[in-house]
């Protein structure tokens, strides 16, 4: 008898605990750096991927950017996954580089600690 209710408890859990979303690893973008430039009240973001080819017992990188642009930072970093049809990893950032004044936001935005952001006026 506990071994029926056992197996329908195990049952339950299954149908209701959530599955995480499978993402293959050519599917994720896993970036290095951002460049964020501020004019005229639009944001241009700038994202370098890191990409890691094995040559002859040698490890080169490759690093292609990716652009966009608009009003609002969490718009445009939602948009960046919907246009390059990936998702962007960013918990390798080494730095961010922008001149925008409000680096709180980045910060919240990005999920990035204020020491990896370099703020350069312009």
């Amino acid at each position: 008898m506990k071994k029926y209710i056992f197996l329908v408890l195990m049952l339950l859990l299954l149908l209701f605990l959530p599955i995480p979303e499978y993402h293959e690893l050519n599917q994720i973008k896993i970036l290095n750096s951002i460049q964020i430039t501020c004019i005229n009240h639009q944001y241009y973001v700038i994202y370098k991927e890191i990409v890691p080819e094995k040559d002859n017992n040698r490890i080169h990188y490759r690093y292609p950017t990716y652009e966009s642009y608009g009003t609002d930072l969490s718009n445009i970093k939602k948009d960046f996954d919907q246009k390059y049809h990936s998702l962007f990893y960013y918990d390798r950032i080494k730095f961010v580089s922008t001149n925008c004044s409000n680096i709180d936001e980045i910060s919240q935005v990005y999920s990035i600690s204020h020491n990896k952001i370099q703020y350069q006026n312009s």
